[in-house]
């Protein structure tokens, strides 16, 4: 697959048309699926992380229309679904760091000399991030730009077509915008910030059982959104333990 990779770069973008640049990242996705399912975590996400600089620095930009300076395809405008690729992959790689991190003795960080970030924590909590809000840019309701917006009510992204998985690439959908707001929500509950977790976990069930709705959610997201409830209550708790806590260790004075 390298080779193939070096080799689709060693011709013109041209040949590669329509979508050069979704042909190219898709080989650096293929391969990476490749070292996941041979259980070679640390390569699958080093694969996927080298897609990103195709893309240039400010793939996730809040205007989708920028122009991207690459030497390979060249400058020009970055279309909607390279948009949605680079959304996908940095929210992938943001999960893969999460899961790696999760791990009884974390693998050393394949750190980028001289760039952020620097372990596998950080770099879950970056990628999610910044997925995060290029999803909540993308999926906007008209007239929410510059105000308070709610996920559920104000974001409009696509369902997620029913019996879909998660994919090698990510997925930049509803399904995959109330994920990426879960995954966030561990990495700040692990830091004892469960009000931030808490948060995410309330917008993550609002964006997959709307309550506004008037037709019933898919089973999926149904059952997807009842699980993040159940650890939003978690987190709720863990929550309401530690200002008990507070008040027990410093009485209030009036």
């Amino acid at each position: 697959m390298t080779r193939a990779i070096e080799a689709a770069m060693a011709l013109p973008a041209t040949s590669l048309d329509p979508d050069p640049l979704l042909k190219l990242s898709g080989l650096y996705v293929t391969m990476s699926s490749m070292f996941e399912t041979t259980y070679q975590p640390i390569k699958a996400f080093a694969s996927l992380r080298e897609a990103l600089p195709h893309f240039g620095e400010e793939a996730l930009a809040k205007d989708v229309k920028y122009r991207i300076s690459n030497p390979w395809a060249g400058s020009r405008p970055l279309s909607d679904e390279e948009h949605k690729r680079v959304i996908g992959i940095t929210q992938k790689l943001g999960q893969m760091a999460l899961q790696l991190s999760s791990t009884r003795v974390p693998p050393p960080f394949p750190v980028i000399e001289g760039k952020s970030p620097n372990d596998w924590e950080q770099a879950a909590e970056e990628y999610l991030s910044s997925a995060l809000t290029a999803m909540l840019r993308l999926g906007l309701k008209p007239g929410k730009a510059g105000g308070t917006a709610v996920a559920g009510r104000d974001v409009d992204l696509p369902e997620g077509l029913e019996g879909q998985d998660e994919g090698a690439s990510g997925r930049v959908d509803k399904r995959g915008l109330g994920m990426t707001m879960e995954a966030l929500s561990e990495v700040y509950a692990r830091r004892g910030q469960y009000d931030l977790a808490g948060n995410l976990l309330l917008q993550a069930v609002s964006t997959l059982l709307p309550p506004q709705s008037k037709e019933p959610p898919p089973m999926r997201d149904r059952c997807q959104g009842e699980y993040i409830a159940i650890n939003m209550y978690s987190a709720l708790t863990r929550l309401a333990a530690m200002v008990s806590q507070c008040f027990q260790d410093k009485p209030v004075t009036y």
